[in-house]
């Protein structure tokens, strides 16, 4: 009896991975496709530097929903992931973000943000929330 049992809770776990994969996604597409719901403000603004040097600051005044699908966990902490939709091709460098009282915060990696952007994609590619044929290949 222990095999069929423990396959079924296998399964159930997977199911239920699965699931919340889904629900991050479709939070983050909301976030990403309607900022205005959640970003209030933005101001860009350069500073020169010696040379022909720059820097370019951005700040964001938002309200970041309180909102358990964007959970996310790497290793022992879970944090809300907020998508900031900075669209760039290549790495980001000399990318900062605080909060509001100044503390920095974290930035996900190149792998974490692009599986992140896939859980997003699978939710835009699906209709009525049944997946279309060619999810499984992402």
């Amino acid at each position: 009896m222990r095999g069929p049992i423990a396959r079924l809770s296998h399964r159930a776990h997977a199911r239920h991975a699965e699931q919340s994969v889904a629900r991050r996604g479709a939070a983050i597409a909301e976030l990403t496709l309607f900022p205005q719901a959640w970003k209030h403000r933005r101001v860009d603004s350069m500073r020169l530097e010696s040379g022909d040097r720059g820097r370019w600051r951005i700040s964001i005044d938002c309200t970041v929903p309180n909102d358990v699908r964007l959970t996310w966990s790497r290793g022992r902490d879970a944090q809300l992931v907020v998508p900031i939709t900075l669209f760039r091709k290549g790495p980001l460098k000399d990318f900062n973000i605080t909060g509001p009282d100044g503390a920095p915060l974290p930035v996900l990696g190149m792998r974490d943000s692009a599986a992140l952007a896939l859980e997003m994609l699978r939710f835009t590619l699906s209709v009525d929330g049944r997946r279309t044929r060619n999810w499984q290949r992402l």
